[in-house]
C-alpha cells in the first residue's frame, strides 16, 4: 500500500514548514506527540466528531479547546484523559492540527473508536419449543423449573459451591452492555445502582431503564440472567445467583439495522471507572473491536490496580483474531464451548484466550416485551449462542471466588479459574480453549493461594536521543501458556500488569505504519527485535533500542544552485546543504534527533521547469523519491509521492 497524504494535509504541512526556524539542538525538547496518524483513519472504525486526548496536566485542555474550537465531552480525570466535541471539524483535521501544534504535555491523541456488540448466534425455533433436558440436572434439583434446560450446569459443576452457600454473596458484577430489563421476574431484586455514562445518569435498581416496548435491551438482559438470575422457584437460575448486577450502559437502541449503537470508547472508559469506584469487583464485557485504544488500556489497568476482575468475550469470528478489550493484558478472555465439551465453531481463537465456558444453546432471560414473539414457549427466556453467553459464566465464577477470597487479586482469581478448568481439547494450553472449560467445583476446592501476578515494563527508545518510541507492538510469547499484547505509550513503555510469571520471548516490532500513533509513514522504516526474559512477581523491565540512518541522493535535470533542507517535524529546520551542480548527496548525522524529517529543496533562480529524482536509503531500504519545480516555484518537497510532503522517520 502506497501512502498518499490527503490534500488538506499538503497545505497544512507546507504552512508548517514555511514558518520553521532553525533551533539550536541544546534547546530542543523531547516533546513529540503521540498523535493518531491522519491517513491511518481510513483503516479504523471510529466515531466522527470526537477525539480523545491524554494529558499530563489538565491545564492544557483549554489550549486544545481553543485550538480546535471544541468543547469537552468527557473528562476522565482518573485516567488523565478528555474527549472533545469537534463542533463540525473532522477528526482528520483535528488530529492534524494537534500534530503541528506546540502544545506541550499531550500524552496521546486518538479517535473515539467504534466497537460492536458480540452478537449472539440464533438457535432454531425447534429448539425453543422442544428444549433439551439433561437428566443429571433433573435428579439434582427441581428448584427453578427451567434449570432442567440449563445444560451448562451439568458441565461446570456449581453444586459444591452452592451447597456450601457460595453463590457470589456480597459481590457486585458490572454488566457493561446494553440496557437491562430490571423488572424481569427472574432479575428483579438482583441489582445495585447502575450508570449511563453518556447521559451521566444513575440507573436505579430494579427498573427497566429503557422503554420495555423496545427489545434492544435483550443482550444485557440475557447476560445478566446467566450471571445472577434469582434462585426463586420461577424460571432459570444464574450461576452466581446471590451476586448483584450493576448495569453500565454502553450501547443505545436506535433505528438502524443493527438496532443499537456504541456510545464510544470515551464514555465506556468513564463507565468502567465509575463501576470500579462504586464497588464492582467483576466487570463482564461481551463487546469488542480491532482498534487498539490507549484510553481503554488505561481504563483496564485502572480496573486491575483497584483489585477488580475484567472479563471479556473472545468474539464470534471462527478464526484467530486479536480484538480488544479481550487482548489487553490482565483481561480474562473467554471462548465458547458446547455440550459435548468441544469448542464452538464460531468461537474466535488466539493465544490470548484464558478459558472456555458454555456458549451454545444457553438459556437465559430476555426482556418481557420480546417474550411473546421470541421467547421459549412465549415466555421471556431464550436460547442464544456466542462468546457473549460464555463470558458471563466466567464473570459469575469470578464473583463466587471473590466471595470466598475477598482479598485475592484479580490475577489470583484468574489463576483459580484456570487451575480448576477441565482440559477439554489438546493437552495443556491451546488457542481454542486456553486452559480449558471452567469447573466451579474444582476452582472453589483449591485451598492454596496462587502466587501473585508477574509485572513487566518493556521500553523501546531511539538510539539517537533516547526518545521513547510510541505505538510499537510488543508481544510476550510463552511456549506453554497465554500470550500478551500491548503497545508502547508516549514514553515508549508497554506495561504488562496481571500476567503469568515465567519465561517469555519478547517480540517488538514497528511502529506499525498502519497502526495508531506511529511516527513513520512507511513499512520500510519499521524495526524489529526480540529477547528472552523471565518474569517474576516483582516488576521486571526490558529495554530495546531502535536505530536507523538516512542517506539522501538527489539529481536535477538542469544544473543550478539548489539547497536541501532537513526539516524536523517538531523542531524545525535541523540542517541544510547546498550544491551548484546537477547532483547532491547528504547523510543525516548520528547526532540528529529522532523523529520525522521532511525534505525541502530550494533554488536560487526560477523560470524553468526542473525535475528532481533521487532516493533515500534508510534501514538498508532504498526509497525512490521525486519532485518537480514548476516554472515559478522556488521551493518544493521531494518524496515518493512526487512532493506531497511525506516525511522520512529515523530513530
Amino acid at each position: 500500500m502506497k501512502k498518499i497524504l490527503i490534500p488538506i494535509a499538503i497545505l497544512m504541512v507546507a504552512l508548517l514548514l514555511s514558518s520553521c526556524q532553525i533551533m539550536p539542538l541544546s534547546q530542543k525538547e523531547n516533546s513529540t506527540h503521540q498523535i493518531y496518524s491522519i491517513e491511518k483513519l481510513t483503516n479504523a472504525d471510529y466515531i466522527e466528531g470526537r477525539i480523545v486526548v491524554g494529558y499530563e496536566s489538565y491545564s492544557i485542555v483549554k489550549q486544545i479547546s481553543d485550538l480546535l474550537n471544541a468543547n469537552v465531552a468527557v473528562n476522565i480525570s482518573k485516567l488523565k484523559a478528555v474527549s472533545f466535541n469537534l463542533n463540525g471539524m473532522s477528526v482528520k483535521d483535528a488530529l492534524l492540527k494537534l500534530s503541528k501544534s506546540n502544545i506541550k504535555g499531550i500524552r496521546y491523541a486518538e479517535p473515539v473508536f467504534n466497537r460492536h456488540l458480540i452478537d449472539p448466534k440464533p438457535t432454531s425455533s425447534i429448539l425453543k419449543n422442544n428444549p433439551p433436558r439433561l437428566t443429571s440436572i433433573v435428579s439434582t434439583t427441581t428448584e427453578d423449573p427451567m434449570m432442567v434446560n440449563q445444560w451448562a450446569f451439568d458441565r461446570i459443576n456449581p453444586y459444591p459451591a452452592w451447597n456450601a452457600g457460595d453463590a457470589g454473596s456480597g459481590v457486585v458484577v458490572a454488566v457493561v452492555d446494553t440496557p437491562v430489563d430490571g423488572q424481569h421476574p427472574d432479575l428483579i431484586g438482583q441489582f445495585v445502582t447502575g450508570y449511563d455514562p453518556q447521559l451521566d445518569v444513575q440507573i436505579a435498581p430494579n427498573t427497566n431503564y429503557q422503554d420495555d416496548s423496545n427489545p434492544n435491551d435483550d443482550h444485557g438482559t440475557h447476560v445478566s440472567g446467566i450471571i445472577a438470575a434469582a434462585k426463586n422457584n420461577l424460571g432459570v437460575r444464574g450461576l452466581a445467583y446471590n451476586a448483584k448486577i450493576m448495569p453500565i450502559l454502553i450501547f443505545r437502541a436506535d433505528n438502524s439495522a443493527r438496532g443499537y449503537h456504541y456510545v464510544g470508547d470515551d464514555y465506556v472508559a468513564k463507565g468502567i471507572v465509575w463501576a470500579v469506584d462504586h464497588g464492582a469487583k467483576v466487570l463482564s464485557n461481551s463487546w469488542g473491536g480491532i482498534d487498539y485504544s490507549q484510553l481503554l488500556k488505561d481504563a483496564i489497568d485502572y480496573t486491575l490496580a483497584h483489585n477488580s476482575v475484567f472479563v471479556a468475550a473472545m468474539g464470534n469470528e471462527s478464526e484467530d483474531l486479536v480484538e480488544y478489550p479481550a487482548a489487553y493484558p490482565g483481561v480474562i478472555a473467554v471462548a465458547a464451548s458446547n455440550a459435548r465439551d468441544g469448542i464452538a465453531d464460531f468461537s474466535t481463537r488466539g493465544p490470548h484466550v484464558a478459558v472456555a465456558a458454555p456458549g451454545v444453546n444457553v438459556l437465559s432471560c430476555i426482556p418481557r416485551a420480546s417474550g411473546l414473539i421470541e421467547g421459549v414457549n412465549g415466555q421471556p427466556y431464550d436460547y442464544w449462542n456466542g462468546t457473549s453467553m460464555a463470558t458471563p459464566y466466567v464473570s459469575a465464577i469470578a464473583a463466587i471466588l471473590f466471595q470466598l477470597h475477598p482479598n485475592y487479586t484479580p490475577y489470583q482469581i484468574e489463576k483459580l479459574i484456570e487451575a480448576g478448568a477441565d482440559d477439554i481439547t489438546p493437552v495443556g494450553f491451546d488457542r481454542a480453549s486456553g486452559y480449558g472449560r471452567i469447573n466451579v467445583g474444582k476452582s472453589v476446592a483449591i485451598s492454596t493461594p496462587p502466587e501473585t501476578s508477574g509485572m513487566l515494563d518493556v521500553s523501546v527508545n531511539a538510539k539517537r536521543d533516547g526518545a521513547g518510541i510510541p505505538a510499537v507492538s510488543v508481544t510476550l510469547h510463552s511456549a506453554n501458556g497465554r500470550d500478551y499484547y500491548a503497545q508502547t505509550d508516549n514514553d515508549g513503555i508497554a506495561k504488562f500488569l496481571s500476567i503469568n510469571s515465567g519465561n517469555y520471548e519478547i517480540y517488538v516490532g514497528g511502529p506499525d505504519f498502519l497502526n495508531s500513533n506511529a511516527w513513520n509513514w512507511r513499512q520500510e522504516e519499521e524495526e524489529a527485535s526480540n529477547a528472552s526474559i523471565n518474569v517474576t512477581t516483582t516488576l521486571a523491565t526490558k529495554s530495546f533500542t531502535f536505530s536507523s540512518t538516512m542517506n539522501v541522493k538527489l539529481a536535477f535535470d538542469t544544473a543550478g544552485t539548489y539547497t536541501l533542507y532537513l526539516v524536523h517535524g517538531t523542531y524545525g529546520v535541523y540542517d541544510s546543504t547546498t550544491t551548484s551542480s546537477s547532483s547532491l548527496l547528504y547523510s543525516l548525522p548520528n547526532t540528529a534527533p529522532s523523529g520525522q524529517y521532511y525534505l525541502k529543496v530550494t533554488r536560487t533562480s526560477t523560470g524553468a521547469t526542473v525535475d528532481v529524482i533521487g532516493s533515500v536509503l534508510t534501514n538498508q531500504h532504498t526509497i525512490s523519491i521525486s519532485g518537480e519545480f514548476g516554472a515559478s516555484d522556488s521551493e518544493i518537497f521531494v518524496d515518493e509521492a512526487n512532493g506531497y510532503g511525506i516525511p522520512t522517520t529515523v530513530f
